[in-house]
């Protein structure tokens, strides 16, 4: 498979309206179905929405939360759940009533991401453990203890069933914990001291957030690359979350009370929604896209489910395009509705499309 990255650049919005509102923010996530940003609020005790204006209402009250957290919080559906103490709790953000609430024997529960198969992966930062949640059992299970340095941020990696997680120290390694042996192994040793978050974008490039140098750095999708810095003058960056459709990574700072969002932007001069046509759509076993007559096939083309979590990608080399048609199979894709990325040389095309199995 070709492998290509998109060529990105940022600038820094350091949105410090209504900053006096946050207070200790731990940890972003962003609601693609209800378009706003959540932040964990840890001093406060509460889970604030953060609309499209900027403007911020408590979405989970203190009450609600407990004299403890949140740190980390994740978004499944209409769920949000959070870190607190050695609790996991998750909430319906419709109803707003407590729906989930699960004990670990780990103490101060920091990270959290959530696999393919019904679980929360949680990470305890003063134990120096790791656990999975089951949603549907209310079971929590120890997949890893004594991991030296305390682990912080963790996300789930699905093509390689893992999760990653950052830590904490100097020299802080990243590592990964894999989710068929629950074996924990070493990816790379940074140079820097006290990582705290982890996000990844469409292409799979991991972000970093570090209160060493008080910055957040990118690594490539395999850590084989130097980091890049993306961002600095951070104050003490907490657990960050990238929105991959709109290309905004959100860091929270809980040293000065602000939230940061970096606007990348796609170094291509258009990005357009398709006129090609698709069928069938909805798709079964293939999907058929009809291009121009004289387009040439894509360099690239990704998958992405709506609310933004990349699927797939394939290069040119894995897709058949004859005479302007491309032929997609679609057996590995779940049921769902879903946006192809048709990245070409000089645009990318966006196509919605339903999967029904």
């Amino acid at each position: 498979m070709k492998k290509f990255v998109l060529s990105l650049f940022s600038v820094a919005l350091s949105l410090a309206a209504f900053a006096q509102n946050y207070s200790g923010p731990e940890s972003v996530e962003y609601d693609f179905a209800n378009t706003r940003w959540l932040i964990g609020n840890t001093t406060s005790h509460q889970i604030l929405a953060r609309d499209a204006g900027g403007n911020l209402s408590i979405l989970i009250p203190a009450s609600s939360i407990g004299n403890t957290g949140p740190y980390g919080i994740e978004i499944i559906g209409d769920v949000v759940y959070a870190c607190c103490g050695s609790r996991v709790k998750g909430f319906n953000m419709t109803t707003l009533e407590e729906v989930f609430n699960v004990n670990t024997t780990g103490t101060f529960l920091n990270g959290i991401t959530h696999d393919d198969a019904g679980n929360l992966i949680v990470t305890a930062f003063s134990s120096k453990e790791i656990f999975k949640l089951n949603i549907a059992g209310e079971t929590s299970t120890l997949l890893a203890s004594n991991l030296g340095p305390s682990p912080n941020g963790i996300i789930f990696d699905a093509a390689n069933n893992r999760c990653v997680f950052v830590n904490w120290g100097s020299n802080a390694p990243i590592k990964a914990i894999n989710l068929t042996d629950n074996t924990v192994s070493t990816l790379i040793t940074t140079s820097y001291s006290n990582c705290d978050g982890i996000g990844v974008d469409g292409d799979g490039n991991y972000y970093v957030s570090v209160w060493g140098g008080q910055q957040c750095v990118k690594y490539n999708n395999d850590f084989s690359s130097s980091p890049v810095q993306v961002v600095s003058g951070l104050s003490s960056p907490a657990d960050i979350f990238f929105n991959i459709p709109d290309l905004v990574l959100g860091i929270p700072n809980s040293g000065n009370n602000t939230v940061t969002f970096v606007q990348f932007v796609l170094n291509v001069p258009e990005i357009l929604n398709s006129s090609a046509l698709v069928y069938p759509n909805p798709a079964n076993a293939q999907l058929f896209i009809e291009l121009n007559e004289n387009s040439a096939s894509p360099q690239l083309i990704s998958v992405y489910d709506l609310s933004g979590k990349w699927v797939q990608s394939l290069g040119a080399d894995a897709f058949v395009f004859d005479n302007g048609k491309i032929t997609l199979n679609c057996e590995s894709i779940e049921s769902g509705a879903y946006w192809i990325h048709l990245h070409g040389v000089d645009n990318m095309e966006m196509i919605r499309v339903v999967v029904q199995k």
